[in-house]
């Protein structure tokens, strides 16, 4: 597992709109405004699927639509690693059903502190989902 931070981009996502909709890209731009903060800092953000996720301590998922969540969970049931997920977006709303699968949930603006997310001691007591099946953090 590399020290670095990672972005995740799902194989396949729920709405097939996203297609045309955004070039044929998945554009985040909450979450490239997180990325920003983390490299303003230091801290190295890279891109990761499926197959590489385990490589990374933190990954960061951005749930765009409240239907996103669905296939993430499919790609999130084969993971192979442990890292720490952290997740945001417009489509995050209730994370309740979702506590197995994420350990930090970021409502609203997160760049003014994920950034301080190495170091600080209240996100990483945050970050021991008692629900994860890693319970552990940074």
């Amino acid at each position: 597992m590399s020290a670095g931070v990672a972005v995740y981009v799902q194989s396949k996502y729920a709405k097939p709109a996203y297609a045309v909709e955004s070039y044929n890209v998945r554009a985040w731009p909450g979450l490239e405004m997180v990325c920003h903060a983390l490299r303003a800092a230091g801290i190295e953000v890279e891109y990761c699927s499926a197959a590489t996720v385990g490589r990374y301590k933190v990954v960061l998922v951005s749930i765009t639509s409240g239907c996103d969540w669905y296939p993430f969970i499919g790609e999130r049931l084969r993971w192979k690693g442990h890292g720490t997920v952290i997740a945001g977006g417009a489509g995050l709303l209730n994370a309740r059903p979702f506590l197995r699968w994420v350990d930090v949930f970021c409502f609203g603006r997160a760049e003014d502190y994920i950034a301080n997310a190495g170091g600080d001691t209240r996100l990483r007591r945050a970050s021991s989902n008692p629900h994860s099946p890693r319970g552990t953090g940074f």
